[in-house]
């Protein structure tokens, strides 16, 4: 199974990054291409959550995820249940400081044969430019929502 794997820090506390980054109703902001998702059941996020989405991966993919493992704070699985066969597992470590190291790693399955070598020589660059924009992305995102955070803190009442 192809995995691709990207390690990075934010300007964020662990327990911020996890929570933004595990709240995959956040992915539209981050993540490369994603049309669309939304939380199919009653649980929002952690261990069962299951969300339902559109990615354009070339031509619109329709995907069921699911969170399978959770640590909080720490640690998040989720696996497509439907659509592009994949799993990724994301791990955050505390760095002190207000900083946060995240290593996302991305499995995925094609189909065997020639028909599955020509997909994974295309959609490899993809999920490759995917997990950089998420990077890029979330680094960002956090990096506004502390900055926010902190500015509330210094100028009470505003």
């Amino acid at each position: 199974m192809p995995s691709i794997r990207n390690t990075f820090e934010v300007a964020a506390a662990s327990d911020v990054a996890f929570g933004y980054a595990s709240d995959l109703r956040n992915a539209r902001d981050w993540m490369y291409g994603i049309q669309d998702i939304h939380v199919v059941g009653d649980i929002d996020t952690g261990p069962g959550a299951t969300y339902r989405g559109t990615v354009k991966l070339g031509v619109p993919i329709r995907s069921t995820i699911v969170i399978t493992e959770w640590e909080p704070g720490s640690r998040f699985t989720s696996e497509s249940r439907s659509g592009f066969a994949n799993t990724m597992t994301w791990r955050f470590a505390d760095l002190g400081n207000g900083r946060t190291q995240i290593v996302v790693t991305v499995d995925y399955q094609m189909p065997g044969g020639l028909v599955g070598r020509a997909m994974a020589a295309a959609v490899d660059p993809f999920i490759a430019l995917t997990v950089k924009h998420a990077e890029r992305s979330i680094s960002v995102a956090l990096t506004d929502c502390t900055s926010r955070r902190g500015a509330a803190s210094d100028h009470p009442g505003h």
